[in-house]
């Protein structure tokens, strides 16, 4: 009886070891990948000595258009990625100092109600951590960035396992190779992801479903603490931190007075220690090509603004223009 439940044991440790090492080839399709987001990433080592890092969500990628800050002499990139809250935007900030020669001068950090509510840092659907150029297994992720995280362990891995399969047969049948700046349209756009979309209020009510469990968050204390421990590395290693939001169309509505109470108080205590840019324009459905993202006119608008303010702040004045 001993000796069957001996193999049964290693037949378990066996076929575990054999998903789990199976599992850690979910990327092998990097350079063939045509997500937006993944391609950001394999190009962003190619942006050094910038300006501005731009990191956030996809308000960042839909709202910031390096183009405008070009035009002035500030170098940006746009590293915003679909999900990200303070978990994902420290492992792309960490992944873009291990990527570059030379440290950016500041590092700009979206803040919204959105990047610290339930919908960021989305492991299973978007994975971002094993894009990167040097990429995270899901258990050094967990381990530096998200504890709870074991909670979903098993999914995770049965996601990563099974998309291994797709991405070995996309590696070894697309003639694709975003890793060649020549083909990824994220290098010529910096991370600019554009849309000419206007808001309409038949596609928000096909999508309004998407932001209804907001109503029941409750303002995450931990998620907020981490965003500023991301600025506090940062700044030790002398980069310029500097918080900033972008407006919104319909955002603000979905979450509930509880939450939004607790948010202001947040930005406030932000703006207290922090540089902050807010870009309080009151812009109409033919600026946003959904319910809370910037189209591409709306984008320019915002741009513009936000270029103004830094203008008119001597402390970020003085670091790009002199």
């Amino acid at each position: 009886m001993k000796k069957f439940i001996r193999r049964i044991i290693l037949f378990f440790v066996v076929f575990l070891l054999f998903f789990i090492s199976v599992a850690k080839f979910d990327n092998v399709a990097r350079c063939q990948n045509k997500n937006d987001n993944i391609q950001k990433l394999v190009c962003m080592q190619n942006f050094d000595s910038l300006d501005i890092l731009f990191l956030g969500n996809s308000y960042c990628y839909s709202g910031i258009n390096p183009t405008y800050f070009d035009s002035v002499g500030i170098k940006t990139y746009n590293l915003g990625v679909a999900t990200a809250g303070a978990n994902y935007c420290s492992v792309l900030a960490n992944d873009y100092l291990k990527s570059v020669q030379k440290k950016p001068k500041s590092v700009f950090i979206l803040v919204s109600p959105m990047t610290l509510s339930e919908r960021t840092d989305d492991a299973m659907n978007n994975p971002i951590y094993r894009y990167t150029n040097h990429p995270l297994s899901v258990e050094e992720y967990m381990f530096l960035y998200s504890h709870d995280l074991i909670k979903s362990y098993p999914k995770i891995m049965a996601r990563s396992f099974s998309r291994t399969f797709v991405n070995l047969y996309v590696h070894f049948t697309s003639k694709k190779n975003y890793c060649d700046n020549e083909e990824n349209k994220m290098f010529t756009s910096k991370g600019f992801i554009s849309s000419s979309n206007k808001a309409n209020l038949k596609e928000e009510l096909k999508t309004n479903h998407f932001f209804s469990h907001l109503r029941n968050n409750k303002f995450d204390t931990l998620r907020a603490k981490k965003l500023l421990d991301l600025a506090l590395a940062l700044e030790s290693k002398n980069i310029k931190v500097v918080f900033y939001e972008l407006p919104s169309n319909k955002l603000y509505s979905f979450f509930n007075s509880a939450y939004l109470h607790d948010y202001a108080s947040f930005v406030t205590k932000l703006k207290q220690n922090h540089n902050f840019i807010f870009v309080n324009l009151n812009l109409n459905n033919d600026y946003y090509r959904d319910q809370d993202h910037l189209n591409a006119d709306g984008a320019g608008i915002v741009c513009r603004d936000m270029i103004k303010q830094i203008k008119n702040n001597k402390e970020l004045s003085e670091l790009y223009f002199h």
